[in-house]
């Protein structure tokens, strides 16, 4: 992370200079010597640290949810400790399929496994626009609107798979 937020504040300084020299020989070419005509030019700030922090809440949740299934993976070969939640009705629900009342029980494993699918999504939509912007929106040619739709987009994309 150090060195990409190095990278990109290098790439960004080379072209802040490159910028205020171009400005400078077009005054010079207008006979403008005195430096009246130099602009400001505004940079779009971006938290270098604040992407950071989330690149590695990303990397830190992805980890652990490898760990968890990984552990649930192994253990359920060997040992059912969590067979006895789908035994747990917390209500039913009634649903009508062809005109056909069928009732399906709401379990507290499927309450588990809904709210693990939510905490999922909503690390994702939190942690993903920094990882897209260290790993991929700052190596293409793009202005500042497109990369914030980019990352919206995805936000979003996200948000209806885990809904």
């Amino acid at each position: 992370m150090s060195i990409q937020r190095r990278k990109i504040a290098f790439e960004r300084a080379k072209q802040r200079r490159a910028d205020i020299l171009a400005q400078r020989a077009k005054d010079e070419g207008d006979n403008n010597s005195s430096g009246e005509g130099l602009v400001d030019i505004e940079e779009s700030a971006i938290d270098l640290d604040t992407i950071s922090a989330q690149s590695l809440g990303l990397v830190r949740s992805i980890l652990t949810m490898l760990a968890l299934v990984s552990l649930i993976l192994i253990w359920s070969e060997l040992h059912s400790a969590f067979s006895f939640l789908e035994n747990i009705r917390l209500w039913n629900v009634t649903t009508t399929v062809n005109g056909v009342y069928t009732i399906q029980p709401i379990t507290l494993s499927s309450l588990f496994i809904t709210i693990l699918i939510i905490i999922i999504t909503a690390q994702l939509i939190r942690n993903l626009p920094a990882l897209l912007e260290l790993a991929l929106l700052q190596h293409l040619d793009l202005t500042p609107g497109t990369g914030y739709a980019i990352t919206t987009l995805t936000k979003y994309t996200i948000a209806l798979i885990g809904s």
